[in-house]
């Protein structure tokens, strides 16, 4: 069995002018699978293959609160992914 893999993404990050932040993403991964010495297939070979498409969404809020030596960040966050 042989295999190869491909894979292509795409990334952004939007910052809105109260914080709230918004990353999104996609990817489409291929696999391509080459099979020998089968014996479902007349010659013995057989070549597969797949895609495999993904999106997501990403929100977040981060809250920050400053103290004489540290700071606090609390972050509530949302998340989709198809």
């Amino acid at each position: 069995m042989t295999r190869t893999t491909a894979i292509l993404g795409w990334n952004d990050k939007y910052i809105s002018n109260y914080g709230l932040v918004t990353d999104v993403s996609t990817s489409l991964r291929g696999d391509a699978y080459y099979l020998s010495d089968q014996n479902n297939t007349a010659n013995g070979d057989s070549f597969e293959n797949r895609l495999y498409p993904t999106a997501s969404l990403l929100t977040h809020y981060p809250l920050a609160k400053d103290f004489a030596s540290s700071q606090m960040v609390i972050e509530p966050l949302v998340g989709v992914t198809l």
